[in-house]
């Protein structure tokens, strides 16, 4: 484990002679903090060469090829990966692989091998729950998904908000390979010349972002966190490794900022800087999530401020047309983003979008193909498979779900990231497999049974009577709303608040933090309503709107 003591032998490296120091240092540990340290200061310095338009529009075109090397070295050439065991328990080879795509292309291989029984659910792919196809029944952990191909330099580990944290081993080729879209993505925002900030708690994302921005040479001027730097709110090991990337990043002359608490419902520090660049004449970019952009556009507003100039990077929760339309009525460019952090960003904004949230794929490094699932969702929108092409993503993704559900298209829209070849389109994207607001995320699959079963249990009433909706306010924030039955009867609104807090917790559905911010924030109110009930005749115990039906919360004591 790194400790304090490594932070303070980085600061004295003499780093012109590190391969002598890592030579001659009997501890495996310090050499291989040396190691990596080095590795990461000659990355950051560096010089990024853009990929020249037509070289990317080639290697948009050798997608199947790139596809089959990968899936022969990662897959076929390994004799315990997970995919190789559902590839041949449906009696599918490497040639019978290549076939499908000469014969029908990447996409329509994908489909028929979905359709075969090749693809993982978001729990199966965690190892949460085995995999079952047909009588055959396969129990695969996290770890058996990661890339084989690569060396991690860091390892993270999930928010563990959707369930137990599963560690991620991250190289910094995965790191270069995102490096290609956002180039391309400052330049197409014209923000290549911007003041750039985070406001954001330290995680795999800010990390990413942040040294993905010090490569291309506009370093984050200010970082801004929505929760407390301090255990267990913020694991220890985090603050461990933003201790590291700071001192290493200030041996090469990187100045990264310290974050900085501003909770989400006081965004006055966070406005207060962007006005202070805007009015010096220089655009401001801020990656944040939507809500916490919701925020500070409405204070602004409130203000009497504009923000005209700036660019807002959003993601981490779905986009509603409410949330979008108070984002740009500030004078502010929203611009979505979708991506885990076992793959990286996936998505980016369409900048001639039909929906608030519209999104291209990256396509020179994923794939994208719909499933449909077992419970009804709306408007043709089906679980994401995604396939991972490039080389140096944390995870294999072959058909794998997210936990999300979104509308799928090919289509031209005659923005710049179409005008290069990425006509694959998703909107309307949410999770089925949890629920996020303000950054913080609750598991579908445990909240089903806390609602199902413990509820019930402790509350009375039946399964069906209690629901868990994500719901925008007039504002576009959204909130959690504890649906429950009026035919439940009596009910205390804070002692029912607390109980469901508590089963999140006991059954490990939630992190401190999360339950910290719902105390917190109040975000999470408890209505009396009668269930939700989809087009379909379904009432599902987890449920995303993204219109409000209910304009009242009923806050009082007792409901």
């Amino acid at each position: 484990m790194i400790r304090a003591s490594h932070i303070d032998m980085i600061k004295t490296i003499p780093w012109s002679k590190t391969d002598t120091i890592i030579k001659n240092t009997p501890n495996e540990i310090t050499k291989g903090i040396i190691s990596r340290t080095a590795t990461l200061r000659h990355w950051v310095r560096q010089a990024y060469f853009p990929c020249p338009n037509e070289q990317l529009q080639q290697i948009i075109k050798n997608r199947d090829q790139q596809f089959l090397n990968l899936v022969r070295d990662t897959v076929f050439n390994q004799p315990s990966c997970p995919y190789l065991k559902l590839l041949r328990h449906v009696g599918c080879e490497f040639n019978d692989v290549q076939d499908m795509v000469n014969n029908n292309g990447l996409e329509g291989a994908l489909h028929q091998l979905a359709e075969a029984g090749v693809w993982v659910s978001h729990d199966e792919m965690k190892g949460r729950e085995p995999v079952r196809r047909g009588s055959a029944v396969f129990h695969f952990k996290d770890s058996d998904f990661d890339n084989p191909i690569i060396l991690p330099q860091f390892f993270n580990a999930t928010s563990g908000s959707s369930g137990p944290r599963t560690r991620v081993g991250i190289s910094l080729k995965h790191y270069e390979e995102q490096l290609l879209h956002t180039s391309l993505s400052s330049v197409f925002n014209s923000i290549s010349n911007a003041e750039t900030g985070l406001w954001l708690p330290p995680s795999e994302w800010a990390f990413s972002r942040l040294l993905r921005f010090a490569r291309l040479g506009f370093v984050p001027a200010r970082w801004f966190s929505q929760v407390p730097l301090r255990p267990p709110i913020t694991p220890i090991k985090t603050l461990i490794r933003l201790l590291g990337f700071k001192v290493v990043l200030h041996t090469c002359q990187v100045p990264v900022p310290w974050p900085i608490l501003v909770e989400s419902t006081k965004p006055s520090p966070v406005a207060d800087w962007l006005c202070s660049v805007l009015r010096i004449g220089r655009g401001a970019v801020l990656v944040t999530y939507p809500s916490s952009a919701v925020r500070l556009c409405l204070w602004s507003e409130k203000k009497g401020m504009t923000l005209k100039g700036t660019v807002l990077i959003v993601a981490g929760e779905s986009i509603s047309r409410v949330n979008r339309e108070t984002i740009e009525k500030s004078g502010a460019v929203c611009l979505p983003l979708f991506g885990t952090t076992e793959s990286g960003e996936s998505a980016e904004a369409c900048l001639c979008a039909i929906s608030p949230d519209d999104m291209h794929i990256y396509s020179h490094k994923f794939a994208l193909i719909g499933r449909n699932l077992n419970f009804g969702t709306e408007n043709g929108e089906k679980a994401l498979l995604f396939t991972s092409l490039g080389t140096a993503s944390p995870k294999i993704f072959l058909n794998a779900e997210t936990g999300d559900v979104g509308i799928i298209e090919e289509r031209a829209c005659g923005c710049p990231w179409g005008d290069l070849g990425y006509n694959t389109h998703v909107r309307n994207v949410w999770s089925y497999a949890k629920l996020t607001a303000e950054g913080m995320t609750l598991p579908g699959s445990s909240i089903f049974r806390i609602l199902e079963e413990d509820m019930p249990s402790i509350l009375g009433g039946s399964p069906g009577d209690y629901q868990l909706v994500l719901e925008p306010d007039s504002a576009g924030l959204n909130n959690y709303l504890l649906s429950i039955n009026p035919s439940v009867g009596f009910l205390d609104t804070d002692n029912t608040r607390e109980i469901f807090i508590k089963a999140l917790v006991s059954r490990k559905a939630s992190s401190a933090l999360t339950a910290d911010f719902l105390r917190r924030a109040g975000q999470l109110h408890v209505v009396r309503r009668q269930p939700i009930v989809q087009s379909g005749g379904k009432s599902l115990p987890v449920m995303f709107l993204r219109e409000r039906i209910d304009p009242i919360l009923n806050k009082n004591k007792e409901t």
